[in-house]
C-alpha cells in the first residue's frame, strides 16, 4: 500500500472530482506517476486547514494544492523539470493567467446564485460524512463569497438580484483566456514538450468542471465546446489518467431536469444555522460523554449508586419513625 494518502472529494459527471483544488491535486499526482491512495470519503476533520484536498506522507499532513505542488517539488518529484527556461517562464504566466481569468467565472458560475450555490452545497454535503455535511458546504460558500467581493467588487450575499452581478467581464474575460490557450495548443498534445506540465494539469481541471458544470448555470461550456482540441485534451487525459476514479451518480436535481433548487425565504438561513448548532451541540455532548467513559475521566459506580439508594431508604425510615412517635 502505498505510503501517500490525498483526500479529496468523490468526482461526478465523469470526472474524477467536484473540488478545483483537489482536481488539480489527483491530476498533478497522476501526471508525476507518484504511487498514491486516493481517499474519497470527505473527512475534512483531521485536515490541518478544515478543508480538502490534504495529503498524508507518514506523520506529515499537507494541505491545499500550492502546498502540495510545493512539496511533491521538494520531494523531487516537479512536473516542469524538462521544460526550457522559456517554458518555464511561459507556463508560470499561463497558471497566473489562469487563475485570474478562469477562477472568478468558475467560483461565479458555482456559488454566485442562488439555485447554482443550493446545487453546490448539495453537491458538497453528498460527499461529506456527518455532521460535516450539515455545515462544510456552508464554509465553501462563505469562502466563494470573500473570493468574489476581493477579486469581483461585488457581494453575493447582499440580496443583489442575479442580473445587477457585474458577470458580463467575467466571462468576456474568460473567453478570451479560453481562445488563447486553444490557440496555443493547437494540435500538440500537451502545452510544452512531450510530456504533461503543471499548467497542462491545472488548465485539465478548470476545463473538466468547466464542460461538465450543468449549462443552466455555465453559458461559458458551450464555448468551451466550439474549441475541439481542448475538448479533446479533456477527453484524452480523463480517459488516460483516471479510469477507474471517475464517477457518475446520475444527478439530474437542479441541473438541467427541470427541477431546480427553490430559493430560501427570508429567514430560512438563521432557522437553518439554529438546527446547525443544535446538531452540532449535540453531537459534541454525545462525544464528550463518550470519549470521558472510554478514558476513565467519568466513572459511574453500580455500587456508589447502591450504597445512594440504601441511604436514601434510611432517611425515609427515619422520618417515618419520627413521625410516628410524635
Amino acid at each position: 500500500m502505498p505510503d501517500i494518502v490525498l483526500h479529496v472529494y468523490q468526482g461526478e459527471w465523469g470526472i474524477p472530482s467536484i473540488d478545483l483544488e483537489c482536481l488539480q491535486a489527483l491530476t498533478l499526482m497522476k501526471f508525476l506517476d507518484v504511487p498514491v491512495e486516493i481517499n474519497t470519503r470527505g473527512n475534512t476533520i483531521f485536515s490541518p486547514s478544515g478543508f480538502l484536498p490534504y495529503l498524508n506522507d507518514g506523520n506529515q499532513k499537507i494541505d491545499s494544492y500550492n502546498k502540495i505542488s510545493k512539496y511533491l517539488v521538494g520531494k523531487g518529484m516537479d512536473a516542469n523539470r524538462d521544460l526550457k527556461d522559456e517554458d518555464r517562464s511561459l507556463s508560470s504566466a499561463y497558471i497566473h493567467h489562469a487563475k485570474s481569468k478562469l477562477r472568478s467565472y468558475l467560483t461565479y458560475t458555482l456559488w454566485g446564485t442562488t439555485e447554482s450555490a443550493e446545487a453546490t452545497r448539495f453537491l458538497y454535503a453528498k460527499r461529506s460524512p456527518f455532521p460535516l455535511s450539515f455545515f462544510k458546504p456552508g464554509q465553501y460558500l462563505k469562502q466563494a463569497e470573500r473570493y468574489l467581493q476581493i477579486q469581483c467588487g461585488f457581494s453575493i450575499k447582499s440580496g443583489m438580484p442575479p442580473e445587477e452581478h457585474l458577470t458580463r467581464g467575467l466571462i468576456v474575460e474568460a473567453k478570451k483566456f479560453i481562445n488563447e490557450i486553444s490557440a496555443q495548443l493547437s494540435d500538440r498534445e500537451w502545452f510544452f514538450g512531450q510530456s504533461p506540465s503543471e499548467f497542462d494539469a491545472i488548465l485539465y481541471s478548470y476545463l473538466a468542471l468547466l464542460l461538465h458544470y450543468p449549462q443552466n448555470f455555465n453559458p461559458l461550456a458551450g464555448h468551451i465546446r466550439e474549441c475541439k482540441n481542448l475538448v479533446n485534451f479533456v477527453s484524452r487525459i480523463t480517459k488516460k489518467y483516471f479510469d477507474g476514479l471517475t464517477f457518475d451518480s446520475g444527478l439530474k436535481i437542479g441541473f438541467g431536469s427541470g427541477k431546480t433548487f427553490k430559493p430560501k425565504a427570508a429567514g430560512d438561513d438563521e432557522e437553518s444555522n439554529l438546527k446547525l448548532q443544535i446538531i452540532a451541540g449535540l453531537v459534541a455532548f454525545c462525544s464528550m460523554v463518550a470519549f470521558s467513559l472510554s478514558t476513565g475521566i467519568l466513572e459511574i459506580s453500580r455500587d456508589s449508586i447502591q450504597q445512594e439508594a440504601v441511604d436514601f431508604d434510611d432517611e425515609d425510615d427515619d422520618e417515618g419513625d419520627g413521625d410516628y412517635a410524635e
